[in-house]
């Protein structure tokens, strides 16, 4: 997963964006993210719905994981009180 992540930031035009919202302060991660919904929105233009449909399908499974686990509570361990007191 880390070499892709350093692909993208080499190749790709938008790594050179993402090392700088990484790097940089406030006002570029801003531009980051206005620059994605730019080209989210350049993408909806050009290609139509698929463009928005399937990024929607895309974050399904990852949603659902996230709600599973918030419901089950387990997400982070948590110790009592009692045994902070034992220490």
């Amino acid at each position: 997963m880390f070499l892709y992540f350093v692909i993208a930031l080499v190749l790709s035009a938008s790594g050179v964006l993402l090392r700088s919202a990484l790097r940089g302060g406030d006002a570029e991660k801003i531009a980051f993210v206005v620059n994605l919904m730019l080209a989210w929105l350049i993408a909806a233009i050009t290609f139509g719905y698929p463009a928005i449909i399937i990024p929607a399908l895309i974050l399904v499974p990852i949603v659902l994981v996230v709600l599973f686990l918030l419901t089950t509570g387990n997400t982070l361990p948590v110790s009592s009180a009692a045994e902070q007191t034992k220490d």
